[in-house]
């Protein structure tokens, strides 16, 4: 899914992280006064320079990319994360959207992800 990228210096490959963009990145809240709104977590730019430093990154999302790159763009405007995957990077089984991260980097490559939810945890 991502292109290959040339080893870390010394031979060892470098790491990719896979950040989920709802509840880990932005939180998303909805009330009858002023309707959704969409806020960044606090400290999120630096926690993404720092991130840039030791991992390749990479933000995950289920929304659709014509909805997504746009935050998605806004959130880093430096260009720490490469590659955004959105819900064309996923599969549609027994009604519901799967991710297929597992072979995002091939065999070779370690790759790690974070998520905030329990029920997406197991998916990995």
């Amino acid at each position: 899914m991502l292109p290959d990228k040339d080893k870390v210096p010394g031979g060892a490959p470098e790491l990719t992280l896979v950040l989920l963009l709802e509840d880990l990145l932005l939180h998303l809240e909805w009330s009858t006064k002023h309707g959704y709104r969409l806020a960044k977590r606090l400290g999120l730019d630096y926690f993404l320079r720092y991130l840039s430093s030791q991992y390749k990154l990479v933000i995950f999302t289920l929304v659709k990319s014509i909805d997504a790159d746009p935050i998605i763009c806004k959130l880093n405007p430096f260009r720490l994360v490469m590659w955004p995957l959105f819900r064309e990077a996923t599969r549609f089984k027994n009604s519901k959207y799967i991710k297929v991260l597992k072979s995002i980097e091939g065999k070779d490559i370690p790759t790690k992800y974070t998520c905030c939810k329990a029920k997406l945890r197991k998916a990995f």
